[in-house]
């Protein structure tokens, strides 16, 4: 998969407000945070989820290591706000459709790399 498809599919699984989060990777129905265990990709119970969430889930790791996709994110975060160097303040600190921006800025920028 190229890293715009990657970033694609993650903000598919976050693009309806009730699939997001703040504060927390993962959430259940009733907002508790969900803490996963060391080899789970999703874990279980999850209605909804941060942009590292779902940034791990298209990635399908565990962690926060080698994520395809995350230096697009960041770049975009530092080129809309100044202020906010990391893509989990950014969400934690944004509106929803904000944080869809970020998802776009740094689709177009993968897609812009990919055409070189």
């Amino acid at each position: 998969m190229k890293t715009s498809e990657i970033l694609k599919a993650g903000k598919a699984l976050i693009i309806d407000p009730k699939n997001w989060t703040q504060g927390a990777y993962f959430r259940n129905a009733e907002g508790a945070v969900i803490i996963r265990l060391s080899t789970e990709i999703i874990p279980i119970g999850v209605a909804c989820m941060c942009s590292y969430g779902a940034l791990r889930v298209v990635n399908n790791k565990p962690n926060d290591f080698g994520l395809i996709g995350e230096d697009y994110l960041r770049i975009a975060v530092n080129s809309i706000d100044n202020n906010t160097r990391a893509v989990d303040i950014y969400n934690d600190h944004h509106t929803h459709s904000e944080v869809m921006e970020l998802w776009d800025k740094a689709t177009q920028l993968a897609e812009e790399d990919e055409k070189k």
